[in-house]
């Protein structure tokens, strides 16, 4: 172990303390970071950097421990502050954008999900505490998909940009973050495309029971998820779903996604099928068979989604897969991929081209399924 770098053991936990003088004070700082190898590497890179501050006479206590009593000691405290405050501030901002119409409710709950995360990470860490190897460690403990990870540090990339704007931070923490490494074992999302045969289709609606008008319908529809909770009979015209509103969070938005998800999607024989199937014909299209209310969220109807997909003895797929095979069906039999990405709510063929590139027939030879319903 490096000189002026060593291991405390607490009652119920080991710590990392580093050693230095500073104005003819030798002073001890203990990191709140386990004893591994990698961050005792890191403790004693931090202890050089300090020392190498101090012959340089840049050194600055208040930063580099904020919570300490020596900082008092020497006059330098730090307004820095934690990163739970830095990320609360963060949830304000995004609020006030959800309010003037910037930003979705759905975007929103995203982020949200995200600083519930960080929080209970870094709520009490000093901002100036932040360092690549907290960021590994936390990014390592993720068990989840590298898309979600991403997800998840949206904000903290947020705020450490601007606090390096604001010069509170000197260095990125993210800088030295191998993120395509980590990533790599990371498993992949399950949002990426892996759509419905069409003898999954059948076997899947030949048993979702009271629930089959549902499901061949968002088959033939390729709503979201959200939209199909919130659908309404009046949003059912003569030839087109007026795509308007979603559920987000329990609570029901007179708005999409996004701005282009506000939307005409032409009604294609098997969603007019499902349709027909239904006896009510005033509030919600869908509802839950056994309470005969609107499902409440997509978590109740990825419940009834499982149960299904077993009875039908199909591989699991979340629910936004029938979405994927309603766009791979359409675009597969010769579709125009412009309007096949202004039917699912893109504002441009981008998202359809790079998600379902493969799936582009050739010119020739093929007859749109669409004809048949316009």
């Amino acid at each position: 172990m490096a000189d002026g770098v060593r291991i405390r053991t607490h009652k119920h936990r080991q710590s990392i303390e580093i050693q230095f003088q500073y104005r003819g004070v030798r002073c001890r700082e203990s990191l709140k970071l386990e004893p591994t190898k990698s961050n005792l590497r890191y403790a004693t890179g931090l202890r050089a950097q300090i020392i190498t501050e101090i012959e340089k006479g840049i050194f600055q206590y208040g930063k580099h421990f904020p919570d300490s009593k020596r900082a008092g000691l020497f006059g330098e405290t730090s307004s820095t502050g934690t990163i739970g405050e830095k990320l609360r501030d963060y949830k304000a901002t995004i609020q006030k954008a959800v309010a003037a119409g910037n930003i979705s409710p759905s975007t929103q709950d995203g982020y949200d999900k995200a600083v519930r995360k960080l929080l209970a990470t870094f709520d009490k860490t000093p901002l100036l505490e932040l360092s690549h190897q907290s960021l590994k460690a936390f990014v390592e403990s993720l068990d989840t998909t590298a898309k979600s990870v991403r997800n998840t540090l949206i904000p903290m990339r947020a705020i450490v940009e601007d606090a390096l704007n604001d010069g509170d931070i000197q260095q990125n923490p993210f800088s030295r973050l191998a993120m395509k490494k980590l990533m790599r074992t990371k498993p992949k999302s399950e949002y990426e495309v892996d759509h419905f045969t069409r003898e999954e289709v059948v076997s899947i609606l030949e048993h979702a029971g009271a629930c089959r008008p549902l499901w061949q319908f968002a088959f033939w529809s390729g709503l979201r998820t959200s939209e199909l909770i919130a659908l309404d009979m009046q949003d059912i015209q003569d030839t087109v779903i007026k795509v308007r509103r979603a559920v987000v969070v329990h609570v029901e938005r007179n708005t999409t996604k996004t701005e282009a998800g506000k939307r005409d999607v032409v009604i294609l024989p098997g969603a007019r099928q499902a349709l027909a199937a239904l006896t009510h014909k005033t509030g919600r299209v869908f509802r839950h068979p056994k309470t005969g209310e609107g499902w409440i969220d997509d978590q109740q109807l990825r419940k009834a989604w499982i149960q299904i997909l077993k009875r039908a003895g199909v591989r699991y797929r979340n629910p936004y897969q029938t979405r994927h095979t309603y766009a791979s069906m359409l675009l597969s039999t010769g579709e125009n991929p412009l309007w096949v990405a202004e039917q699912m709510g893109h504002a441009d063929t981008e998202m359809i081209t790079r998600t379902y590139g493969k799936w582009l027939p050739p010119r020739d030879g093929y007859t749109p399924i669409t004809m048949q319903a316009r």
